[in-house]
């Protein structure tokens, strides 16, 4: 019988990462050709149901425990990874050992950096075995931090080199990371997926009537790049032409406190509603109650919430920026507008609110682009292929 290939996917200090996109990772990997696993850097604060095989700093206690444990998982491999770490202090070696040294005994064939920022945390270390690396770019690692951080832009190019194989959630960030000088032969793009049987709006759900409160929502942290605040003078605007509409935010952020200022100056205070952050279970009841889903982003990789949005036959309006249109083409599936546009965001909500047929058609077509270029089973047959070819 062939021995099952070793993945290990690392994960960096923010465990929303696991429980969002990722449900069912490492579990829709596993067969009898793979063995895949979970290690994430979790901190004291984020440690709720952190499962046994994830890494995390909580004490000296913990530490020493969690370090012996790791020692008798691979005796050899760890006497040759200590000696090897030849640079390191006595101290140093203990502190990264108690923290990754489960990665370590477990000698994987393939370390799968799910977010690229977590080559920083493994760059240095000495794996006895010389595992392949593949590491996910999913966006803020190329467009905004290699702007903001020349340690990060040497640590990207350092690792354009050393990686086996450069995952991109979208061709819009593939071309940026070409452009910034990843290498095209090991480069590669793999759409992320929904949850096409979760993410399933009710059957016989009614299409707009005019007649009654038509109900805009949206699902995204609150930062500017985000662009809700173009959104506002839409709504008014809609508003002011007599149309009865509300619009609901899903979702927290830094950004609350001014986006609360503009829409109380707007006056729209009583149709704007911010209801924080929710579990995925009412992330789809509140997608299921509305009528038309809009994402105004200033830019963005390719965005989850657009895609449960599709799978959620809901009429979409978003902009025309960064992978987006991968998912959404205007007029087939959706509609496209500028971004930072009031004006044109306005006319494409209208544009659905006075022709209900249109906006259904649209929502039906966007239902069928997940379920065939965006579904869970495409995605793992995609990473399988990948996996089983390093």
């Amino acid at each position: 019988m062939t021995q099952q290939k070793k993945i290990a996917l690392v994960y960096g200090n923010y465990y929303r990462q696991i429980k969002m996109y990722y449900t069912r990772w490492p579990l829709q990997f596993n067969n009898d050709r793979l063995d895949v696993r979970f290690f994430s850097l979790i901190s004291y604060q984020h440690r709720k149901n952190v499962e046994d095989s994830t890494f995390y700093i909580e004490g000296w206690v913990t530490r020493i425990r969690r370090s012996i444990k790791f020692l008798f998982q691979n005796i050899k491999t760890a006497n040759q990874w200590l000696i090897k770490q030849e640079a390191q202090s006595i101290f140093e070696k203990l502190k990264v050992w108690s923290e990754i040294g489960n990665l370590i005994t477990y000698r994987p064939d393939i370390i799968h950096l799910v977010n690229s920022q977590n080559y920083i945390k493994i760059r240095g270390l000495y794996f006895p075995h010389s595992p392949k690396i593949i590491a996910s770019f999913h966006g803020f690692d190329i467009v905004s931090r290699q702007y903001s951080s020349s340690l990060w832009r040497q640590y990207l190019k350092e690792l354009f080199e050393r990686g086996d194989c450069l995952h991109f959630v979208s061709e819009w960030l593939y071309n940026q990371a070409l452009y910034l000088g990843a290498p095209e032969y090991k480069s590669r793009v793999i759409y992320a997926g929904v949850d096409t049987v979760f993410f399933k709006p009710q059957i016989n759900k009614e299409i707009l009537k005019t007649e009654q409160k038509i109900r805009l929502i949206s699902t995204g942290r609150l930062v500017p790049l985000k662009g809700y605040e173009y959104v506002f003078p839409a709504i008014r605007q809609l508003l002011t032409d007599g149309e009865n509409v509300e619009y609901t935010i899903i979702g927290t952020g830094p950004d609350f406190e001014r986006l609360n200022q503009i829409i109380k100056g707007l006056g729209i205070i009583n149709q704007v509603k911010f209801v924080g952050k929710k579990p995925k279970s009412e992330v789809k009841k509140l997608l299921n109650s509305a009528d038309i889903y809009l994402h105004p982003s200033i830019t963005e990789a390719l965005p989850g919430a657009v895609l449960e949005a599709c799978a959620m036959q809901l009429p979409i309006v978003a902009t025309n920026v960064g992978g987006i249109p991968e998912i959404i083409k205007n007029g087939v599936n959706g509609l496209l507008v500028p971004p930072r546009d009031p004006d044109t965001l306005a006319l494409s909500i209208r544009q659905f609110v006075r022709n209900p047929a249109f906006a259904q058609a649209m929502g039906q077509a966007a239902r069928l682009t997940a379920e065939n270029k965006f579904s869970i089973e495409k995605e793992t047959s995609n990473w399988l292929e990948l996996y089983l070819s390093l």
